[in-house]
C-alpha cells in the first residue's frame, strides 16, 4: 500500500511540475508576445525567426536609406526651383531694364551689383547640404561642390569640384538606384552645338572642333605701326599676334590660359578690331551664363549699343533655356522621389509582413 502511495504522490509532482512548466512558458509567451525565445523552445522555429529577423533588419536598414534619400530629393527639388525662380524672376528682369533707354552707366553698375548679389546666392542654394552631406556633389558628399574664383569683391568664375557620378542609393539584395543627379548635371547643360558669334563680330571662326563652353569673349586690338593684330580669349594672359594682310592661319587656335579650353578662328578672313561674344550652344552653365550678363549689363567691354543689344537679346533667350533646364531636373527629381516612395512602400509591406 504504501508503495502505491508512494508511486500516486511522485506521479502527482510529476504531473505538477510539468503544470508549472507549461504555465510559466505560456506566461512568458504573454508577456513577450513570442512564442519562441530560445532555441529550445522549437531549434526549427528558432532558425525561421532568425533568419526573418536577419530580412527585417536588411529591410529597416532600407526604408532608412530611402527616407534619407526621399529627403535628400526633397532638398534638391527645393534648391533647384529656387535657382530657377532667380534667373527667371530677377535677372531676366534686370536685363530688360538695362535695355531702356532710361538706365545710365550709374544705374547699370548698380544693377550689375545686384546681379553679382544674385549670382552669390545662386552659389550658396548650389552648395546646399542636408544631413552634413552636400546635395549636389554626385558621390563624394562630402566634398563642397561649387568653389568661386573673385576678384575685388566680385565673383569671376564658379569651378564644380563634386563627382561627375550620380548619388545612388542601396534598395535590397545590393541593387542601387539612382538618387540625386550631380550639380554638373542639374546647372550645365550637356548637348554640344558648334559655336556661334553673337550678333556682329570682328573675326570669324575656324573649322576646328574648339572645346570651348558657354560664353567665350574675344578681343581684337590692332597694331597699324607693327602691320598686325593680337587676339585674347576671356581676358587671358596669352596673347596671339596675327598679320593684318590676311597671310593668318586659317584654323588658329586661341587657348584660354584660365582653362586650357581652345577656340578656333580664321585668321585668314578680315579682322576688325573690338570685342566679339562667342557662344557655343549646349554647353552654358548657370553660374558663368550669370556672370556674363553681370558683365553685360555693366558693359565692362564697352560694346557699341547695337551689339550690345544683340548680345542682351542672345543672353536673354539663355536665361529662358536655363530656367527650362533647371525645371525640367526638377520635375526629374519629382519622378524619382514618387518611385522610391513605392520602393519604400512595399518594403513596409514586407516588413510588416
Amino acid at each position: 500500500m504504501s508503495s502505491t502511495l508512494s508511486s500516486i504522490q511522485s506521479s502527482a509532482m510529476l504531473a505538477l511540475n510539468r503544470h508549472a512548466s507549461v504555465m510559466t512558458k505560456l506566461q512568458e509567451q504573454a508577456a513577450t508576445g513570442s512564442r519562441i525565445n530560445r532555441p529550445s523552445d522549437d531549434s526549427v522555429g528558432a532558425n525561421q525567426v532568425l533568419a526573418l529577423r536577419s530580412t527585417q533588419n536588411q529591410l529597416t536598414n532600407c526604408i532608412k536609406n530611402l527616407n534619407e534619400a526621399i529627403t535628400t530629393l526633397g532638398e534638391s527639388s527645393s534648391a533647384t526651383t529656387d535657382i530657377s525662380g532667380m534667373l527667371n524672376e530677377e535677372v531676366r528682369v534686370l536685363l530688360i531694364q538695362v535695355t531702356s533707354g532710361t538706365y545710365n552707366d550709374g544705374n547699370r553698375d548698380l544693377i550689375a551689383g545686384q546681379i553679382n548679389e544674385i549670382l552669390e546666392q545662386i552659389v550658396s542654394r548650389a552648395n546646399s547640404s542636408h544631413l552634413d552631406q552636400y546635395i549636389f556633389s554626385g558621390t563624394t558628399t562630402k566634398t563642397q561642390p561649387y568653389h568661386v574664383v573673385s576678384e575685388n569683391g566680385r565673383i569671376t568664375s564658379v569651378n564644380y569640384a563634386g563627382s561627375q557620378n550620380d548619388l545612388s542609393v542601396r534598395t535590397s539584395g545590393g541593387i542601387e538606384t539612382a538618387a540625386c543627379k550631380s550639380g554638373d548635371d542639374v546647372f550645365k547643360m550637356n548637348s554640344r552645338s558648334a559655336p556661334e558669334i553673337v550678333g556682329s563680330g570682328g573675326v570669324s571662326l575656324g573649322a576646328g572642333t574648339s572645346s570651348v563652353t558657354g560664353f567665350t569673349w574675344l578681343e581684337v586690338t590692332h597694331d597699324a605701326a607693327n602691320g598686325q593684330y593680337e587676339l585674347t580669349i576671356n581676358g587671358g594672359v596669352d596673347s596671339y599676334v596675327v598679320p593684318d594682310d590676311g597671310t593668318g592661319s586659317a584654323n588658329l587656335a586661341l587657348t584660354d590660359s584660365r582653362t586650357g579650353r581652345i577656340l578656333y578662328v580664321d585668321a585668314s578672313q578680315p579682322i576688325s578690331e573690338g570685342t566679339t561674344l562667342v557662344a557655343t550652344p549646349g554647353t552654358f552653365d548657370v553660374f558663368d551664363t550669370v556672370i556674363k550678363i553681370r558683365d553685360i549689363c555693366e558693359n565692362s567691354k564697352n560694346l557699341p549699343s547695337e551689339q550690345r543689344m544683340e548680345v542682351v537679346n542672345y543672353a536673354a533667350g539663355v536665361l529662358d533655356e536655363m530656367s527650362s533646364h533647371l525645371l525640367n531636373n526638377s520635375s526629374t527629381t519629382g519622378f524619382r522621389i514618387s518611385f522610391l516612395e513605392g520602393v519604400k512602400d512595399g518594403f513596409e509591406d514586407a516588413k510588416f509582413n
